[in-house]
């Protein structure tokens, strides 16, 4: 419901944590299952869930601009999804960069 979406985020921008909450409940599992599709492993995409509310919070009171939550979180995802891409190859190069400089 586009009215009770706009009434919570109204609310979360001003610190209102039981809104925060009735976000957390309807948004996450829907987060979750967007991440895993990506990912494809359940407990890093759960990780990368928290991350992503767990900022929402911390930057509620910076949230004015958002004109969808839905919209907002799911780019939430995306960036995070690639992020975790970047870290992974960035990981596997440094890890394949240290096994050529032992050789």
């Amino acid at each position: 419901n586009l009215e009770l979406e706009t009434y919570h985020l109204k609310r979360l921008i001003e610190g209102d944590t039981t809104s925060f909450d009735a976000i957390f409940i309807h948004y996450h599992p829907i987060v979750l299952r967007f991440l895993v599709g990506f990912i494809k492993d359940k407990e890093q995409a759960q990780d990368i869930a928290q991350d992503i509310f767990c900022k929402l919070w911390i930057s509620h009171d910076r949230l004015g601009h958002i004109q969808s939550l839905k919209s907002y979180l799911f780019k939430m995802c995306r960036n995070a999804v690639y992020d975790s891409f970047v870290r992974q190859i960035t990981n596997k190069t440094a890890d394949f960069l240290a096994l050529d400089f032992v050789a």
